[in-house]
């Protein structure tokens, strides 16, 4: 009698409800950068300045620190809050700090040199479109840029190359660099572990950074920056999870007919991959939607938390 009217109940919801869908939110995320590494959190460097038809260049690198803060659209299986997909990325702050540079561009004794030097430079990521789309685990870093508006850039010369241009001072919060190229960046978030009705997801960011700036320094003297790196920061993320299985639509953390209708969708349904992408497999035991799901989701029926 019971199957009979879970049956009945069944057939109701599939009929009048659409399908339960998982839903995507948006989590705020800060990611602290790494130690730096020999190939990450580091920018190699290098300035080239042609003048009198003669060009030298000289290269440095600089170490990066700091953390970035990133909006996240993701969505979670309500049933076991593993992450489904993720769905955007949009830059909005942190403050990355850059280890001072310095370039010594050497023309010879009777022609000079040019100094050149970076001190206390620092920015941030930002998206200045909105959210740019993750598939998979890719985004394309075009539809973000990194703008760099703290500290000073100078440079002087020496002997011939002195008299070519007067030193140069720029003040980056008054006339930034903005950086941006087509590549590809990493962004994975991973369910860590969950506590109680605290489940906290794991956040990994390789975020390319590519610098290309030509620019007149006077006439008859060219110089151009160039400047290639890889960002990767780690974070974390802590949310209150809906406990009930059931909530297979995880709106509202009530197993009511909505989460009924999602039920039905999948029932006798089953799949051979790993992980099981049936939300109504509550059990997790065979990814088989069977009376052993329903089972649970019957002593969970209008419950709420």
């Amino acid at each position: 009698m019971m199957i009979r009217i879970w049956s009945w109940l069944l057939l109701l919801a599939s009929s009048v409800f659409a399908a339960g869908t998982i839903q995507a939110r948006t989590l705020s995320v800060d990611l602290p950068l790494i130690p730096a590494e020999e190939q990450t959190n580091r920018l190699a460097t290098t300035l080239a300045v042609t003048a009198l038809n003669n060009t030298r260049s000289d290269s440095d690198t600089a170490t990066l620190t700091g953390k970035i803060l990133a909006n996240l659209e993701i969505s979670l299986n309500p049933a076991t809050h593993e992450v489904a997909g993720v769905h955007s990325i949009e830059f909005t702050g942190g403050l990355v700090h850059m280890s001072d540079l310095s370039f010594t561009l050497s023309y010879g004794i009777l022609l000079g040199k040019i100094e050149a030097r970076t001190t206390g430079i620092a920015g941030f990521p930002s998206s200045p479109s909105g959210p740019g789309p993750v598939v998979g685990e890719n985004f394309n870093t075009i539809d973000h840029m990194f703008v760099f508006n703290q500290g000073s850039v100078s440079a002087y010369g020496t002997g011939v190359m002195g008299s070519l241009f007067d030193p140069i001072s720029q003040d980056l919060s008054e006339e930034p660099i903005e950086a941006s190229a087509e590549t590809e960046g990493i962004l994975s978030v991973e369910l860590d572990n969950i506590a109680g009705s605290q489940a906290t997801y794991r956040v990994y960011l390789i975020l390319p950074v590519i610098i290309a700036q030509e620019f007149p320094v006077v006439e008859g003297v060219t110089a151009s920056f160039t400047g290639n790196g890889t960002i990767v920061a780690s974070g974390s993320i802590t949310i209150p999870v809906c406990l009930l299985h059931s909530d297979l639509v995880g709106d509202d953390c009530y197993v009511d007919l909505s989460d009924l209708a999602a039920f039905s969708e999948q029932w006798f349904l089953s799949s051979d991959q790993n992980p099981c992408p049936l939300l109504a497999d509550l059990d997790g035991q065979d990814c088989l939607v069977d009376l052993n799901d329903l089972a649970i989701f019957v002593s969970e029926w209008l419950l709420s938390e």
